[in-house]
């Protein structure tokens, strides 16, 4: 389940990754200075690697999410079979 303090980290993380995209452009657009570009090309390979992390996450939390809400849609189909009244 998702908290509070997660969110806020996945927001200051979307952040970041921006600002450092909107670096790399200005390296890119800019001078072309190859050490600049070279630091601008790590990070984004950082936040790369932290929103695959991250999606991978989430995807384990949304497919265990799933699994329940199977589980208490076939509970509740075998709760509304049972109450039902007998065929005359």
């Amino acid at each position: 389940m998702m908290t509070r303090s997660r969110t806020v980290a996945d927001d200051a993380l979307l952040r970041r990754t921006r600002r450092a995209v909107a670096r790399a452009k200005s390296c890119v657009a800019g001078s072309g200075d190859r050490r600049r570009v070279l630091i601008a090309a790590a990070d984004l390979s950082a936040f790369i690697s932290q929103l695959v992390a991250r999606s991978r996450e989430l995807d384990r939390e949304l497919q265990a999410a799933t699994r329940r809400s199977d589980a208490m849609s076939a509970y509740d189909r075998c709760l509304k079979l049972r109450r039902r009244p007998p065929r005359a």
